[in-house]
């Protein structure tokens, strides 16, 4: 078993997974021992195999379930108490200079800030999500129960399983044409934190998108190729993709793809430092950058994109 129950009403790892996920989502989920968190390996590994199938309004219970709500407990009252009394013996450390202890410490406002507001960045920004949570474990670490871990660890995968590793029929990027292509990946690159720059429609040569970070200590230019293929990719596209970042004097080279890859091309690409993405790593890339539903708003994200660039040329 993934965490060790508690005695209280119901024991919650024992309980059948129809009849957990019918507590869980109710309004008496507390009757559970563990309503935090999954309270088995078994009841997360049947919800996870099952989260495509069910309901956003479901998943999003159940992450309010998991995350850290408003407010104060008995171990926080506690907590205060010591901490004021080290205080009075003269202890004092930087624990007392944090928000946490301000909070603590403060008559008008709850020791625990909630996150559950980050269901609002959701389907959209399932990566900034789950950004968000993993910092405020971060910051509150040293103060943090178990549970409280084991639901926000718990809530991310569930983030990560419903809007992140979601399959889309290739048939959605194969109706795209090239050009329509080259945009899409362009949208990623910019939401990936690149500037970017699209080639000439007359002008390919290997080169199709060039994305750019200036970040201090983390300057890269990346050429990126795309192919809306339906066979697999052969070496002779990487090794043009080769000779362009030798003569363009990139960083790396990344060769997106709507299909897979050769063996040949593999190792080609490992052997000179050429990134490859296939058409599943393509769909987990915006799903994460782009939300889930990216194919929805497909021809907006292209629309916009396009129109990005046609001001960028003419403000020249």
């Amino acid at each position: 078993m993934k965490h060790t129950s508690k005695l209280h009403s119901i024991t919650a790892s024992e309980l059948e997974f129809q009849k957990w996920r019918e507590i869980i989502l109710s309004e008496e989920y507390h009757i559970l021992d563990i309503g935090r968190c999954f309270p088995s390996e078994e009841l997360e590994e049947i919800f996870l195999e099952h989260a495509h199938e069910i309901n956003e309004e479901h998943i999003n219970t159940l992450l309010r379930r998991f995350l850290m709500t408003a407010g104060e407990s008995s171990r926080d009252t506690t907590r205060l108490e010591f901490y004021k009394n080290k205080e009075l013996l003269g202890s004092r450390n930087d624990a007392y200079n944090s928000e946490y202890y301000k909070r603590l410490a403060s008559e008008d406002r709850f020791a625990w800030e909630g996150l559950s507001w980050i269901i609002d960045l959701l389907p959209d920004n399932p990566k900034m999500a789950i950004d968000v949570i993993n910092a405020y474990e971060l910051a509150h670490l040293s103060v943090l129960d178990e549970y409280d871990i084991y639901g926000m660890h718990d809530a991310t995968l569930i983030i990560r399983k419903k809007f992140i590793d979601v399959k889309q029929p290739r048939a959605v990027l194969l109706s795209l044409s090239p050009r329509e292509f080259e945009l899409l990946v362009d949208a990623l690159y910019e939401k990936m934190g690149y500037k970017t720059t699209l080639t000439s429609t007359t002008r390919d040569g290997g080169l199709d998108v060039i994305a750019e970070s200036n970040e201090l200590g983390k300057s890269e230019k990346i050429i990126v190729e795309c192919k809306r293929h339906e066979s697999d990719i052969g070496p002779d596209y990487i090794r043009a993709l080769t000779g362009v970042v030798f003569s363009e004097r990139a960083t790396k080279g990344v060769l997106v793809a709507t299909s897979n890859f050769t063996k040949e091309s593999v190792k080609f690409a490992m052997k000179n430092g050429i990134e490859l993405i296939n058409h599943d790593d393509l769909v987990k890339l915006l799903n994460l950058y782009l939300g889930s539903e990216w194919s929805v708003y497909l021809d907006r994200i292209i629309q916009i994109r396009r129109l990005h660039h046609v001001k960028e040329e003419i403000d020249g």
